[in-house]
């Protein structure tokens, strides 16, 4: 049995087409920009990122979710339905990869965002002493000097 497009179902109307390939195109450009962006971060960074794996699979998450809006447009014209399952189905196991390292490793990402908060706030302790400092000793120098009496 042959399946027919859904251009079909939208009787071929090309306001309907247009603006579905727009959208689809824009939202699955954008989360394809979204992944490459998240992956040339995660590797530049790769020694610094405390949970790789959750990484990596929201990335691929992303990626997958850009392929299902493509793959929208395609099903306008093609009927390729297999395919469209295919990628919807390992869009399905990357978001569930996702929820299983969020579980597993969300406690170590709210560890590694209080170390960090931490840290922030004792650079920012300290760099508050040493502007007072700085102060002190300008409010020293500027001060009148005493002459001593001879």
């Amino acid at each position: 049995m042959a399946f027919t497009p859904h251009g079909m179902c939208l009787r071929w109307d090309p306001v309907l087409i247009w603006s579905s390939v727009l959208s689809n195109g824009i939202i699955g450009t954008a989360y394809l920009l979204i992944a490459l962006g998240g992956l040339v971060l995660l590797i530049r960074a790769a020694r610094d990122v405390p949970v790789p794996g959750l990484c990596l699979s929201w990335l691929g998450f992303i990626f997958w979710c850009g392929m299902t809006h493509f793959m929208e447009i395609v099903t306008l014209w093609q009927s390729y339905y297999a395919w469209q399952a295919t990628v919807s189905g390992i869009t399905a196991a990357m978001s569930l990869a996702g929820a299983f390292y969020l579980l597993r490793d969300g406690e170590k990402v709210l560890a590694y965002l209080r170390r960090a908060t931490a840290l922030r706030v004792a650079q920012r302790e300290e760099l508050d002493e040493l502007r007072a400092k700085l102060v002190s000793l300008e409010e020293r120098r500027s001060a009148p000097r005493r002459r001593p009496d001879r």
